[in-house]
C-alpha cells in the first residue's frame, strides 16, 4: 500500500535492507 502509508521509499530500501515490505497483498491474510 503506497498511497496513505509512511512506506519507506523504494530508493531508500535498495540502500538500506527494510523486512515485511510488499511481503502481502491487501486482500490476503496473514498473521504472525
Amino acid at each position: 500500500m503506497d498511497i496513505g502509508t509512511d512506506k519507506v521509499s523504494k530508493e531508500i530500501r535498495e540502500k538500506v535492507p527494510h523486512h515485511q515490505i510488499d511481503i502481502i497483498e491487501p486482500d490476503q491474510q496473514y498473521t504472525a
